[in-house]
């Protein structure tokens, strides 16, 4: 087992998989965890949601966006009948979940970090053939790799992580006609599995790029962005985990889903970096089962405020006998550098 983990390079074969601690830890705070995920939320500006918080979760601030997204789904799911009138809510549950995107692009817009902050310098030692894949909506990690001096942007074969996932998005693509033939390899692309506040997607079903999935080449959110087809506002894509069902509503995804499910397969190396595989996250929680159940994964470094925790949860999703190193990693409080990154 090592006790290290290298800031300088990475092996062959690499996954890096981020989550919310990810985020919180580069920006000193200023995104939230799981918990306290609406510390900011307003009862006038987002009243529908912000009853439905109170009437579950009691101390909004301190609320669990993961179980709010569990209540969602028992909407429609199943009766609950714990805190007030369900039937209410189960009426009020498209303008919950309006709110609750709405909220979400707030609340994760704008964030900043340091270029030298050590988490950052973790993250930027993913080669051009590391795959990173990430559940978080900001665009903190495709602004990172971008930035990367040894990055090439556009092109046939460029090797900017967020460029190679651009053309997964835009291959054969109903807003691109140049895009025939197979898709582009996803080795060494950045894989949002729930979307981005700087991906966009025209909502006028008229429209030939309808449902299409933009991510902007500077991978940054802007709030009046116009569909270059048809000039109606775009929306943001961002789509709520759920353990009931899969994400219908952006079927584009699918290629996105698809990359890291061959990712994870191919990997030897998985750093998980914040990503503590949440309840309400079923269909990630399959991608790793399946690609654990493989056995071509050898090791698994998990850097976290709580890393034996999650690593239990990962153990939990392996076959008996699985001879995966899990390794653990606590990260420092304050800004301090970590004893154990080289």
């Amino acid at each position: 087992m090592t006790n290290s983990i290298s800031s300088n390079s990475t092996p062959n074969t690499a996954v890096y998989l981020l989550g919310a601690g990810f985020s919180a830890c580069i920006t000193g705070g200023q995104l939230p965890l799981m918990a306290g995920f609406f510390d900011n939320l307003s009862p006038e500006e987002f009243p529908t949601l912000y009853d439905f918080v109170h009437a579950y979760g009691g101390d909004v601030a301190m609320a669990n966006v993961e179980k709010v997204i569990g209540w969602l789904d028992q909407l429609s799911e199943a009766p609950l009948t714990d805190a007030g009138d369900a039937d209410k809510w189960r009426r009020d549950e498209p303008e919950i979940r309006l709110q609750l995107g709405h909220y979400t692009l707030k609340r994760l817009y704008p964030a900043n970090f340091q270029p030298d902050h050590w988490g950052v310098c973790v993250l930027a030692s993913a080669d051009e053939q590391t795959t990173v894949i990430t559940t978080n909506y900001d665009n903190l990690a495709e602004r990172i790799l971008s930035n990367k001096i040894s990055a090439t942007h556009g092109g046939s074969n460029p090797n900017c992580h967020h460029c190679r996932m651009r053309r997964i998005l835009l291959h054969d693509c109903e807003c691109n006609e140049s895009s025939p033939g197979a898709q582009p390899d996803w080795r060494g692309s950045v894989l949002k599995l729930h979307g981005s506040i700087a991906w966009k997607t025209c909502s006028n079903r008229l429209c030939r790029q309808f449902r299409c999935l933009v991510a902007e080449c500077d991978c940054r959110p802007t709030d009046d962005f116009q569909c270059p087809c048809c000039g109606k506002k775009c929306e943001s894509v961002l789509v709520l985990p759920s353990q009931h069902k899969h994400y219908k509503q952006y079927p584009h995804l699918s290629r996105i889903w698809d990359s890291a499910q061959k990712a994870l397969l191919d990997a030897k190396w998985w750093l998980v970096f914040g990503f503590s595989l949440p309840d309400s996250d079923h269909w990630v929680q399959w991608l790793i089962r399946k690609a654990l159940a493989s056995g071509r994964v050898e090791r698994i470094s998990i850097i976290d405020i709580n890393p034996e925790s999650v690593a239990r949860r990962f153990k939990q999703l392996q076959a008996t006998g699985s001879a995966v190193n899990v390794e653990t990693f606590t990260v420092p409080s304050g800004d301090s550098h970590p004893t154990w990154l080289g």
